[in-house]
């Protein structure tokens, strides 16, 4: 009898030391950050989905575009990430659209019906985000993706204070480097120095943050534009000329926001 006592206590204890590790490794260490792991995961998982909002500094993502299904009927809605104090991840859907079999329109749902189950989906955002914080190469390298795409960045500073913007430039953006293709407005002799430096060209371009999308469940996302001067020394800028489509590399050196546009200064890395 006190042999059964005590292997059935040490079973509890077991099943209990078990219980309590499987409930701290499904939680985020609160120690990282969480929006590269958050980037990975969504990079992987759900590659065409697009940012609707960011609320950085409170750990929420909210995703749009995200689509499921199966042959009884293919949806789209959109997916809040978002992590609290403890490092519990939660998952959560919302804006249901199905897809009509015969116009191929999107139109309201208010359920999944018994045709699609997010659980799964859920659950590997969840693997990927820990795997992700758990692997300090791939956590490194989510980070530095998603400080260089500059749609995560407008996603995270549209509804930003000023205050709040410069605070996230300095500590974020300040010398990331970006690549950005647009459009050229024009070429200019520049002549002047930059941190130091002086630069013998401006480029002037712009490029679309958002895709102008047909589909209602996109139509919430606001469209802005990014407006680059870029400062280099390659001759080869001279031909470039206006209303063409160029893409330049640097390192950011100034960004500020005027009337729903984002504007950034870049330096050529050569």
């Amino acid at each position: 009898m006190i042999k059964r006592f005590f292997a059935l206590a040490a079973a509890v204890l077991l099943f209990s030391g078990a219980q309590a590790q499987a409930q701290a490794q499904s939680k985020y260490p609160t120690e990282k950050e969480f929006f590269p792991a958050v980037y990975g995961a969504v990079a992987e998982v759900l590659p065409k989905a697009k940012y609707l909002n960011i609320d950085f500094y409170n750990n929420s993502f909210t995703l749009t575009g995200v689509t499921g299904g199966n042959i009884g009927g293919w949806f789209s809605f959109d997916v809040s990430i978002a992590m609290q104090d403890d490092g519990t991840i939660n998952i959560s859907h919302s804006n249901i659209y199905q897809r009509d079999p015969k116009t191929k329109m999107w139109k309201s749902a208010t359920s999944f019906g018994f045709f699609f189950k997010p659980q799964k989906l859920y659950d590997d955002l969840r693997t990927k985000i820990l795997q992700a914080a758990n692997s300090d190469a791939a956590y490194e390298r989510f980070k530095e993706e998603a400080l260089s795409n500059l749609q995560f960045i407008y996603a995270i500073v549209q509804d930003f204070t000023e205050l709040a913007f410069a605070d996230f430039y300095k500590t974020y953006i300040v010398n990331s480097v970006f690549t950005i293709t647009g459009r050229v407005s024009d070429v200019k002799e520049y002549g002047k120095a930059v941190n130091g430096k002086t630069y013998k060209y401006e480029v002037s371009l712009s490029q679309s943050l958002t895709n102008n999308a047909e589909d209602q469940y996109l139509s919430r996302m606001r469209g802005t534009e990014l407006i680059c001067d870029m400062y280099t020394n390659q001759d080869k800028v001279i031909r470039i000329s206006k209303s063409a489509i160029a893409t330049v590399r640097g390192k950011a050196v100034s960004a500020s926001r005027r009337s729903g546009r984002l504007i950034m200064r870049l330096t050529d890395e050569e």
